[in-house]
């Protein structure tokens, strides 16, 4: 399995975090599901493996006008 980013939207805030990169989503997943069961607009997409760090956040900026944070979504230990 070849690592990605993930890109973490929170609608709400109009803010994103890029994480990774990573192998697995699934506690990203799990917190998401938990995160939209509180009631939040919260989602996430993986972009394209060719897709830079820089590339996402210009994209994110431009196209939506949220700025990046550093933590959208918190993980249980």
């Amino acid at each position: 399995m070849q690592s990605f980013l993930l890109v973490i939207v929170d609608h709400d805030k109009k803010v994103f975090a890029i994480e990774g990169p990573m192998d697995d989503d699934k506690p990203w997943t799990d917190a998401l599901i938990d995160a939209q069961d509180e009631g939040r607009s919260v989602t996430f997409f993986k972009p394209s493996h060719r897709a830079t760090r820089e590339m996402v956040a210009e994209k994110m900026k431009a196209e939506f006008g949220y700025k990046e944070s550093k933590l959208v979504l918190r993980l249980d230990p």
